[in-house]
């Protein structure tokens, strides 16, 4: 058991709160003692700004599913911020909701007995009463935010907390408030932000006030002033100039700001020098304190900061001597993203510049650069992977987009590299393999959209891998190449991607250890493909446009899991006596006789799935129109087929017929779930209808999701 596992849930959960909630709940997956000790987090932060659709979709359906499983007794935090119209009014109540349950809402009868801190950025007010009703009724309140809306119609702003000790005013230029009054005889700082100069403000019994900001624009300032004059310290910007005969007694501190660079222009000599007097204080003060986590080995300190992005890892350096340049020690390291402005991009190659070569890590375990600018300049890159791997790198993800026409060539030491066992290459990146190649600890490469120096570039790489067991290979959209060859006795697993405008003659594939195989060929031009020896192929995926597909099918005719998407039919005489999964897409007009075509060929088959490949999904799936009833129903309806799955069904006659035929005669069915097409799908009648049906299995479930 590692050491930090061994620790108590208290101190695991007080490291979990150092990292976002997101990296929290992905330590579920690291074994049976972290699986729940997220859901323990007093803290919650939900952030996706940059989110994309499905990611929005996927947090949607993650918090729909877990908030109301979280175990927490109180939850000290909910913080939710999102631009996406996937997160409905509803289900964000419902969250609210979930929160509040665990100790937070503000009807008539309010009452917030324990509330010291509140914020309201940009909301709106249902009538002028609201804010001050819910004021009222915070009787330990001491901290207030209170930042109007662009043309707020709030008409007055009444601020009335006898227990508050901070307030922070913000009336942007457009709002309709006529104007504010201010009561709060225990306040220390006072923060008003007031951009138009047709308001009132009363404020009132500041006695304790020690400091305060304003920015303001009214035209009378003295009883505004007049009323924080027992302030220590003071930043002003007014337009407007100050009366005469204010006395600031105890003022020891004083920033005078300028909205315009050239406000001094107008300054002239006073005649007397203004008289202050500048006090000190002589006595010291310490904290003779350190925290827990600052206590422990540097060995368990490194392993909390690799459950953090390198650049959170990196700012620790500012705590105190002890972190200062602990993160150098760092064996995994990640830089950039796809987001990354011109001014970060700049930034983080100065950094990057100065710090890779003090690294002290003496082995770099993984390397990962997103490098989205052209301000990233090859020769800059390639001196980090050279001081990566004098390092004993171990892992190297590059990510490169910048100019097409001008890509980066990586050095030639990288390809000598004897401790380089994950090599991922993506983007604009030309791969020239020099003739003195060896990478004897690869085992897993990954190039997607890389260009290749010639057609022997891949070939010399592959055959300079003996242990490589990983090969991805996505073709750039294009490109050129002759023939492709992956000839690799040790490779298991083997992911290819030709896309539609790529020229090549064919390709060869020759992997007598392989166990998944994944082609996506959508390349229509005629070119050869010849497959050979793949005895223990157990899994494949096979999407593929090519006219001639059967010799390919006969070469992986031994797997137990298939998903195919072909263009043209298969020819009959295929055998596939160990299939135990079929995973069918039904995008094409003969997909139903394909379909089954693959069932009477797979007497063994346990589950079968029909979907729809990703590409398809802008369509409207109408593949299953050509069905007619078999006049024989397949052996493995008879015989083995437990689970039936739709996925994207849009409830046609057709694809109803198709599913009531497989609850018709499927006699060992279990469960046969359907996944409607669109959210608009009447799935009630949908569900009502095919319940009514005849099942030949009685322990069948009829699932719809």
């Amino acid at each position: 058991m590692d050491r930090i596992s061994g620790l108590s849930d208290e101190l695991l959960l007080k490291i979990l709160m150092l990292v976002p909630t997101e990296v929290a709940v992905s330590t579920s997956i690291l074994s049976k003692r972290w699986e729940y000790l997220w859901m323990w987090l007093p803290k919650l932060d939900y952030c996706q700004r940059l989110g994309s659709g499905p990611d929005c979709e996927r947090l949607r359906c993650f918090l729909d599913r877990n908030l109301p499983l979280h175990r927490a007794p109180v939850i000290e935090s909910f913080r939710l911020e999102w631009y996406n119209p996937r997160f409905k009014p509803k289900n964000i109540s419902m969250w609210v909701l979930t929160a509040v349950t665990m100790l937070l809402d503000v009807p008539r009868m309010v009452s917030l007995p324990s509330l010291k801190t509140l914020k309201l950025h940009c909301v709106i007010y249902f009538d002028d009463k609201t804010l001050q009703r819910l004021l009222s009724n915070c009787p330990i309140l001491e901290d207030l935010v209170v930042d109007l809306r662009e043309y707020d119609t709030t008409r007055e702003l009444t601020v009335v907390v006898p227990s508050l000790q901070s307030l922070s005013l913000y009336l942007p230029y457009n709002s309709v408030t006529d104007g504010y009054v201010i009561e709060t005889p225990n306040l220390k700082y006072f923060k008003l932000r007031h951009n138009r100069n047709d308001h009132y403000c009363l404020i009132k019994n500041t006695l304790h006030l020690v400091e305060a900001y304003l920015d303001v624009n009214l035209p009378d300032l003295k009883s505004l002033i007049g009323s924080i004059t027992s302030v220590k310290h003071l930043a002003i910007c007014s337009e407007a100039m100050c009366d005469e005969g204010l006395v600031f007694d105890q003022l020891e501190h004083l920033e005078d700001h300028d909205h315009i660079p050239d406000g001094m222009e107008d300054w002239n000599q006073p005649s007397t020098v203004p008289e202050y007097s500048v006090g000190s204080y002589n006595g010291t003060f310490g904290f003779v304190y350190m925290d827990r986590i600052s206590g422990l080995s540097d060995e368990l300190l490194l392993k909390i900061l690799l459950f953090v992005p390198t650049k959170v890892a990196v700012s620790t350096s500012i705590l105190s001597k002890r972190w200062e340049y602990l993160w150098m020690w760092l064996p995994k390291l990640k830089y950039g993203h796809r987001h990354c402005s011109e001014p970060e991009c700049e930034k983080l190659q100065y950094f990057l510049d100065r710090n890779m070569p003090l690294h002290r890590a003496p082995v770099i375990e993984s390397f990962r650069l997103k490098l989205i600018s052209s301000r990233f300049k090859p020769e800059n890159i390639n001196l980090w992977v050279a001081i990566a791997v004098s390092h004993s790198l171990r892992e190297l993800e590059i990510l490169y987009e910048s100019d097409p026409a001008k890509p980066i060539i990586l050095l030639s030491s990288l390809f000598t590299c004897k401790s380089l066992a994950v090599l991922k290459l993506e983007g604009d990146i030309l791969l020239d393999v020099p003739r003195m190649v060896s990478l004897p600890s690869l085992k897993t490469l990954k190039l997607v959209s890389v260009r290749y120096f010639s057609e022997e570039t891949l070939l010399r790489l592959l055959s300079s891998c003996p242990i490589l067991e990983d090969l991805v290979v996505d073709l750039r959209e294009d490109d050129t190449m002759g023939k492709l060859i992956v000839a690799v006795p040790s490779l298991q697993s083997l992911s290819l991607y030709i896309p539609r405008g790529y020229v090549i003659d064919g390709y060869l594939i020759d992997t007598p250890s392989l166990k998944y195989f994944k082609l996506m060929d959508h390349n229509y031009k005629s070119h050869d493909g010849l497959i050979e020896n793949m005895p223990y192929l157990i899994e494949a995926y096979v999407d593929c446009c090519r006219p001639d597909i059967n010799s390919l099918i006969g070469s992986i005719t031994s797997v137990r899991r298939l998903a195919i998407c072909l263009e043209d039919m298969l020819d009959e005489g295929f055998v596939f006596n160990q299939l135990e999964h079929l995973e069918v897409c039904v995008c094409k007009d003969h997909s139903p006789n394909q379909l089954f075509r693959l069932l009477k060929a797979s007497s063994n088959l346990q589950g079968l799935h029909l979907f729809f490949i990703e590409d398809d999904h802008n369509n409207n799936p109408h593949g299953m129109e050509d069905w007619n009833q078999p006049s024989t129903v397949p052996d493995c309806m008879l015989s083995s087929l437990q689970s039936f799955k739709w996925s994207l069904y849009t409830g046609e006659p057709k694809e109803r017929d198709i599913v009531v035929y497989f609850l018709k005669h499927a006699v060992h069915l279990k469960t046969a779930t359907i996944k409607s097409y669109q959210w608009d799908v009447p799935k009630f009648e949908m569900l009502k209808e095919l319940s009514l049906s005849s099942r030949a299995s009685t322990a069948c479930q009829l699932v719809f999701d």
